[in-house]
C-alpha cells in the first residue's frame, strides 16, 4: 500500500507552476510565512529593500531558518521558470535568499 505504479504515479510535469509553488508553501510553517513576510515585505519593492537592507549589514528576523529560506527559494526558482513571475517579484525575491543563505553557511 501506497505505492504507485508507474502508469499511477504522480507526475510533477502534469502540475502547473501555481500548483506546484502550493504544494512547496505547504511546508513552511505559520510562523515561518510570518517571518518570510517579515522579511520581504511586499512585492518586488519589499524584495528589493530586503536585499540592499542585508548588503548594509542588516540582519534576517530572529527566527527565519535556512531550511524556509531553501524551500522559499523552490517556490521562487519554480514560479519563475514556469513564467509566472511576470513583474519580477519572485527574481527580486530569489537574489535576497541568495544573498541570505550566505549568511547562514
Amino acid at each position: 500500500m501506497g505505492e504507485y505504479s508507474d502508469f499511477e504515479r504522480p507526475c510533477l510535469a502534469a502540475k502547473t507552476p501555481r500548483q506546484i509553488g502550493g504544494e512547496l508553501s505547504k511546508q513552511i510553517s505559520k510562523e515561518q510565512r510570518k517571518l518570510i513576510h517579515d522579511f520581504f515585505g511586499g512585492g518586488v519593492e519589499g524584495a528589493e529593500a530586503a536585499l540592499q537592507n542585508l548588503s548594509k549589514g542588516g540582519n534576517l528576523p530572529q527566527g527565519l531558518t535556512r531550511e524556509t529560506l531553501e524551500t522559499y527559494s523552490k517556490i521562487a526558482q519554480n514560479a519563475i521558470d514556469g513564467g509566472v513571475d511576470k513583474i519580477g517579484t519572485q527574481a527580486a525575491r530569489l537574489k535576497a535568499i541568495q544573498e541570505a543563505l550566505k549568511r547562514t553557511e
